[in-house]
């Protein structure tokens, strides 16, 4: 493996931990930023794995969308997952008046260790 997609991986893996990390501490509103964020370095890594890169947000997740869930290479609920992940992201981040419940940040950190370990895997074959 490359070291760009080992280096994007351990940035996933990181970010799980601090999500967590927070999560635990009731910081919920905290947890919601790196949760996304392992997604998304997973997602760079399984980018990289074809040649492309993506810099904004919208492009990334569109990109996932066309050459992974649309051609079924990955279940199409991991694309789902991503962009539920940014929505709870934005809404913990710039919503202030929005509620972030717990039982929404804990299903999103599940989404976010199933979807890191899926691209592991991905990458692995």
């Amino acid at each position: 493996m490359s070291k760009e997609k080992q280096t994007q991986l351990d940035m996933a893996r990181e970010s799980l931990r601090a999500a967590a990390t927070l999560l635990a501490a009731g910081l919920v509103r905290n947890a919601a930023g790196p949760a996304y964020m392992a997604m998304e370095h997973a997602t760079f890594a399984m980018l990289a794995a074809r040649g492309e890169k993506y810099s904004s947000h919208g492009a990334l997740q569109a990109r996932f969308g066309e050459l992974f869930s649309k051609t079924h290479l990955v279940d199409p609920k991991f694309h789902r997952y991503l962009l539920d992940a940014f929505e709870l992201r934005h809404n913990a981040e710039y919503e202030v008046g929005l509620d972030i419940s717990g039982d929404d940040m804990e299903r999103t950190l599940k989404n976010a260790r199933e979807f890191v370990a899926m691209a592991e895997q991905f990458l692995r074959e």
